[in-house]
């Protein structure tokens, strides 16, 4: 995977994901905004130099279960889903051996373009618009 639109495609996902997690309030929404604040220090887990992405990958996996586990109720399927696609991504860049470069950009885009990931995705923004505001 070499192009810029993907790139851009998984950091989006990845910040959209991140950017969700701010609720407030009880116990698992608390834990949801550390998760939040996690993952967007991690920030783009495509990282060039391959053991960064590897260590990268492996903690994003680690955030991701925990996120579907603590996710608010109201958005706890769009979490599964958008979890399911990332994890997606973490299989083909482990079958890439941490190598962006050595990725199949079909089967990337293909894990990220389906609809249910797109609805997911917005589902997501618009529940950190309106619970995550400061």
């Amino acid at each position: 995977m070499t192009g810029t639109l993907e790139r851009g495609l998984v950091v989006g996902i990845v910040l959209t994901l991140t950017l969700a997690a701010c609720g407030g309030g009880v116990s698992n929404e608390e834990r949801f905004c550390e998760i939040d604040s996690e993952m967007t220090e991690i920030g783009d887990f495509l990282h060039p130099d391959p053991d960064e992405a590897r260590r990268a990958s492996l903690r994003v996996r680690e955030l991701l279960a925990e996120a579907v586990q603590v996710a608010p109720e109201a958005i706890d399927s769009s979490v599964q889903v958008v979890a399911d696609g990332l994890n997606l991504l973490i299989d083909l860049l482990e079958d890439a051996d941490f190598h962006e470069e050595n990725m199949d950009s079909n089967q990337v885009l293909e894990a990220i373009s389906v609809n249910t990931f797109a609805a997911a995705s917005e589902t997501l923004d618009r529940w950190t618009d309106v619970n995550c505001s400061a």
